[in-house]
């Protein structure tokens, strides 16, 4: 018996104990979130500058042929 709502001791313990790796768990999430979101902010900065230097070489060589080099806008 006993009384329902009252915990035992080592059930509030495991709940405690729970509780801990839940938030430890949560806080690993968050990092590897943010690990996540700075590896692909990279891959996306770099895609983008690769196609700056592929934009800016197609330009060129489109100057080459007007026999004028095009200005940025």
């Amino acid at each position: 018996g006993g009384v329902n709502n009252q915990t035992e001791p080592n059930e509030a313990n495991k709940a405690k104990r729970r509780r801990i790796e839940l938030e430890f768990e949560l806080e690993r999430k968050k990092v590897e979130r943010s690990r996540k979101m700075d590896d692909l902010l990279r891959q996306c900065e770099r895609e983008e500058e690769d196609l700056k230097m592929a934009i800016e070489r197609e330009r060129v060589l489109a100057g080459a042929l007007d026999g004028s080099i095009q200005g940025n806008p």
